[in-house]
């Protein structure tokens, strides 16, 4: 069920006692075709202790790796058609600094345009779902505590494209 939480719609999040909590929030509900279309990827963490942090959140597609993936978006166009990815991604691999300490309880955030990674993807009148999935599956760098490990999933927002 769609409820309006601060002016932005997004589906009721299942809250749980989860380690890591992961929020996507749009900067509005009803985009003009061809605007960007902003995102916060929210990332809290929930244990009662610190925990390293892959912070890097690079985009990925459904046919990436497991080992290499980091975000995916699940994104349902007005169609019913799943989007994909517009753009190639090149990265280099995972350095040390692109891990932090997520103190417990804090959060992190990062401001993406999402509309750059699904060029003519948000080309459909009406109304399109999107939702997230993080995963991290290295372990450590550098450090005496092992990274955060694990596959999350984000709520569901709703977003309108009109002409």
């Amino acid at each position: 069920m769609l409820k309006k939480n601060n002016d932005i719609f997004a589906f009721d999040k299942n809250i749980t006692k989860k380690e890591l909590l992961f929020e996507i929030i749009s900067d509005k509900k009803i985009y003009q075709i061809s605007k960007p279309i902003k995102l916060k990827l929210i990332f809290k963490n929930n244990l009662s202790k610190d925990i390293i942090f892959n912070k890097r959140l690079g985009i990925d597609e459904y046919n990436t790796p497991h080992e290499l993936r980091e975000v995916i978006f699940d994104i349902i166009k007005p169609s019913g058609k799943r989007a994909s990815l517009q753009v190639d991604i090149l990265r280099d691999k995972i350095k040390e600094e692109e891990f932090i300490i997520l103190k417990n309880k804090a959060k992190y955030i990062k401001d993406i345009i999402l509309s750059d990674y699904y060029i003519d993807e948000f080309s459909e009148i009406g109304l399109y779902t999107i939702s997230a999935t993080y995963e991290n599956t290295t372990k450590s760098h550098g450090t005496s505590v092992e990274a955060w490990i694990g596959k999350i999933k984000s709520n569901i927002i709703a977003v309108v494209i009109k002409k």
